[in-house]
């Protein structure tokens, strides 16, 4: 019982980290994006498409974001490392 107890606390505690991580790298992207005087339409977390990442660490994540410059559509990508995240942007949106 107390090892099946023990198994749940681990594992609540890695999604709340989890969690933390995505809403800190959404907050993150939403501050950039809004320096280049643009508004975040949606984000999304890719695994297997990575766009212009080839190499992608095992504790890295990546992120796909649509966003709007004055009332055009465009896309970015973001890589998390650990002292720093990478961007690419202002990509033209495929229609």
């Amino acid at each position: 019982m107390r090892k099946l107890l023990v198994g749940i606390v681990l594992v609540v505690g890695i999604f709340i980290v989890f969690s933390f991580l995505i809403s800190t790298d959404e907050k993150d992207i939403q501050s950039t994006v809004q320096k280049k005087g643009g508004e975040v339409v949606s984000v999304e977390q890719r695994v297997l498409n990575t766009g212009p990442f080839h190499f992608v660490g095992k504790n890295a994540r990546v992120y796909h974001f649509i966003y709007e410059v004055n009332g055009k559509e465009k896309e970015g990508w973001m890589r998390t490392g650990i002292f720093h995240n990478e961007y690419v942007l202002n990509q033209k949106k495929d229609k």
